[in-house]
């Protein structure tokens, strides 16, 4: 699909990475899917009270719920002098006048409210996009078997080198080579290498004529199994370790 983004994981080859990368897709399946399914929530889990739209409503909701907080600081400086029945009455009336102009709103603004207090966003839409660096879980993931060494699976527009960090995290002793390519624009296009958590290596084509290239020689793969030369492949961005080794 032209709007989606190709993503390949693998441990590698050998033995022991071979081992590793079994018990990964075990970990990480997705309830009720085939081996090779992966659920972002088993890697960064999402706290199930951001499970709401981010939409219209979700929005009037929260413009409501701040209103009435707004108005509630009126009304306490209007009883500052009251006594203690008289302001939990007055706050009473208060909290009941506003619950009552749309239930359904006031319920959806409230809990928006309480999520950005405690995780600094409304919904799930801004949490995944700021942990998961995606607008959803995984699509169109490719079944395995006890033989895989590859994972691959879809995202929708952008890559999710964030996921392939929490993996490597969760399997520190692995080398784990995270590939992406396609969507929407082109220059999704990219391999990085992880080792406990940190990016060792990248390698991402720099300008246009590069990724044209590179998508047109269907090298998704790039810098994995590239089908063109050391001479013939487009230029690439070394990874900082690369950098630092040439200094």
């Amino acid at each position: 699909m032209p709007n989606h983004v190709r993503n390949q994981i693998t441990f590698g080859t050998k033995a022991d990475a071979r081992a590793a990368f079994q018990q990964m897709l075990r970990e990480v399946r997705a309830e009720g899917q085939p081996l090779g399914s992966i659920d972002f929530n088993k890697l960064v889990p999402m706290p199930p009270e951001l499970n709401m739209e981010a939409d219209r409503r979700t929005d009037a909701g929260l413009k409501l719920y701040r209103k009435f907080l707004k108005s509630s600081a009126l009304v306490s400086i209007a009883t500052l002098h009251a006594t203690s029945e008289e302001r939990e009455a007055a706050v009473r009336e208060h909290l009941e006048r506003w619950e009552k102009v749309d239930p359904e709103l006031w319920t959806l603004g409230e809990k928006a409210y309480q999520n950005i207090q405690k995780y600094d966003v409304p919904t799930q839409y801004e949490w995944v996009r700021l942990h998961w660096g995606c607008l959803a879980n995984a699509e169109q993931c490719v079944p395995l078997d006890a033989n895989a060494h590859t994972m691959e699976f879809h995202t929708f527009l952008c890559p999710v080198p964030k996921i392939a960090a929490a993996l490597s995290q969760r399997f520190p002793t692995q080398t784990v080579a995270y590939s992406w390519s396609g969507g929407k624009p082109v220059q999704h296009l990219g391999r990085m290498v992880f080792q406990d958590g940190r990016a060792v290596s990248i390698d991402v084509p720099e300008d246009e004529l590069a990724l044209t290239y590179a998508m047109s020689s269907g090298v998704w793969r790039f810098g994995v199994k590239g089908s063109t030369s050391e001479k013939d492949r487009p230029r690439q961005r070394k990874g900082a370790d690369q950098k630092e080794a040439e200094r």
